[in-house]
């Protein structure tokens, strides 16, 4: 993966042109954040494995003051859709924090 092209400061402006609006419950400053489906590679009892995965991109350090983060709900009204918050995952950019979501139903 290459570098991004992108300035720290660029996040705001990639989540007002790209992001979903999203209600966190728990987290209310947290409005906007991109969606993408990612494969994850893991070992498990020795054997490696991959599995789709849904991931919430927010802007770097979005959550800073929010004492727990996995387990928050995550709403997207445009979608209809609701998840919670698994757990973070490594960032490949210095833009995003990537977060594993679970769907909820």
């Amino acid at each position: 993966m290459s570098p991004s092209p992108y300035q720290p400061g660029d996040a705001d402006q990639l989540l007002a042109d790209f992001g979903e609006e999203l209600v966190i419950a728990g987290a209310p400053t947290v409005t906007r954040g991109l969606l993408d489906d990612v494969v994850l590679e893991r070992e498990i009892a020795g054997q490696a494995t991959q599995s789709q995965q849904v991931v919430l991109k927010v802007r770097r350090g979005a959550f800073a003051g929010v004492p727990t983060v996995k387990g928050l709900t995550v709403t997207i009204p445009s979608r209809g859709q609701t998840f919670a918050i698994d757990q973070p995952l490594p960032r490949p950019s210095s833009l995003f924090d990537w977060y594993a979501l679970q769907p909820r139903r």
